[in-house]
């Protein structure tokens, strides 16, 4: 398993991935998904992986991963 991309993330939001949890990405960010509105998570944009902030979510992260195909 690797990193997953931020169009990883859109692609697995287009396919229902809705979550309001901060997760490190390949390119060394944070960040998440969301479907619908939340004011905790932010707007649900189609094209937008909303970008995580310490600030706003704290330090602590998962990570989102993806499988590699052999």
């Amino acid at each position: 398993m690797t990193l997953a991309s931020r169009d990883d993330m859109l692609l697995s939001r287009a396919l229902g991935l809705d979550l309001c949890s901060c997760g490190w990405l390949s390119d060394d960010t944070k960040g998440l998904v969301v479907r619908t509105f939340d004011p905790a998570c932010g707007f649900a944009v189609d094209d937008v992986v909303n970008t995580c902030y310490d600030a706003d979510f704290g330090v602590a992260a998962d990570a989102y991963c993806k499988r590699q195909s052999i």
